[in-house]
């Protein structure tokens, strides 16, 4: 089957590699290639181009050909993360003229309730089919979904036999909505986790202040069947990466609008704006900064296995030290003044006064804890990346 895919996101190319992996002829509506950082993604594209089933383009006309139709556009926002759907907008209008008078539209990007309903397309023909990839484990849960939600205009449409092939092909057992049911489940899923990592940092935080070890509290909450291990237990710095925060901007909007009561969204965001200079604040407790002074920081991607650095507590807190910073990170890259980026982790810590590792990539993991006390004393480690004892560092932060 012939399929287009619409979006220069993470989210085109990597449902575009997977329908191609599937064995689709995919378009996918891009001149160049897109390069994301992705475990495995890459060999992957090398694969299916050279076998033909995944081809780059840059023509909307191209997808007359297509039998399914996927808009995998990333969802535009302001600089406060609120949705702006003007230029989402141009893009379907220039989508819908171009589909054939048989194929199938689906969005797969995240729009707010009452969006879908109002494409001004032929509705048995519409789908909203709901994204759950998570940056850096984006080709695992692509291939094998936990949960697949699509909405639709009703709850009792028959689904096209083409549209139904690509789906039971993914997962076997699809859920399905209407249009506004699909569209706030995304916005559920990112508002409970989001609400989980801020009661996870919050008593991480109280932990720290009786000297108590938030691991091994975890442990009597991981048996307790009213949480279970599917919990997000782990403290981290903020909810980085924009899209979470966007969908909880959307929920407060929608608050406003509808007259509903949502500060514990509103508690999520505040949390997440603490966390993101926490480790600022721990450094500033133990060391005066000038603009002298010299911080290694290692991981400038707001988590692992990615290189988006889209609202990354590294990068919030490199804009606010004022001081020369040497950095290190194995796919993400930042061009910022008194900033030099070098090769190797090692690298950071020969003119450095302090270390920061902001970022928990594995292999920072493998780092010679000896050879970082050699000249370094401060070592701020919020996600417990060296795993050592406190004493080894004169002053030792983690979460």
């Amino acid at each position: 089957m012939k399929i287009g895919v619409v979006g220069p996101s993470h989210l085109g190319i990597v449902w575009s590699t997977v329908l191609a992996e599937k064995g689709n002829k995919v378009i996918y509506l891009k001149s160049a290639r897109f390069e994301v950082h992705e475990p495995g993604i890459k060999e992957l594209i090398d694969k299916n181009i050279k076998n033909g089933n995944l081809e780059y383009d840059n023509s909307y006309s191209r997808l007359k050909e297509c039998e399914v139709v996927f808009l995998s556009w990333d969802t535009p926002t302001d600089k406060y993360n609120n949705i702006q759907l003007d230029l989402f907008n141009r893009v379907i209008a220039a989508i819908i003229p171009n589909i054939n008078e048989t194929a199938i539209f689906v969005v797969m990007s995240q729009v707010p309730p009452g969006f879908m309903r109002s494409i001004d397309f032929p509705k048995t023909r519409l789908f909203h089919q709901v994204d759950t990839l998570i940056f850096g484990q984006s080709i695992d849960r692509a291939f094998k979904p936990e949960v697949m939600v699509v909405g639709r205009v009703e709850g009792t449409f028959s689904l096209p036999n083409s549209y139904s092939r690509v789906l039971y092909d993914i997962h076997p057992y699809p859920q399905f909505t209407t249009f506004e049911e699909a569209e706030i489940y995304k916005l559920a899923m990112n508002a409970y986790l989001a609400a989980q990592i801020a009661v996870t940092n919050t008593m991480s935080e109280l932990c720290n202040s009786f000297n108590a070890d938030w691991n091994r509290v975890i442990q009597g909450l991981k048996c307790d069947t009213r949480f279970g291990g599917n919990h997000y237990f782990k403290p981290g710095l903020g909810i980085g990466g924009g899209h979470l925060r966007r969908d909880l901007e959307t929920i407060k909007m929608l608050s406003n609008k509808h007259g509903f009561h949502s500060d514990v969204i509103g508690g999520a965001c505040s949390n997440s704006d603490y966390m993101e200079f926490w480790a600022l604040r721990k450094l500033k407790q133990c060391f005066e900064i000038n603009k002298n002074s010299v911080v290694a920081i290692l991981g400038l991607s707001y988590k692992e296995n990615t290189d988006s650095i889209k609202d990354s507590a590294s990068i919030l807190t490199i804009k606010e030290l004022g001081c020369y910073v040497y950095a290190h990170d194995p796919v993400a890259s930042f061009n910022y003044q008194n900033l030099v980026q070098v090769n190797s982790p090692e690298e950071v810590l020969e003119y450095s006064e302090v270390l920061m590792i902001l970022t928990p990539h594995d292999m920072y993991k493998n780092l010679d804890v000896n050879e970082i006390k050699k000249h370094i004393d401060i070592v701020i480690d919020p996600y417990g990346v060296l795993n050592v004892n406190t004493e080894i560092f004169k002053n030792y932060f983690r979460l």
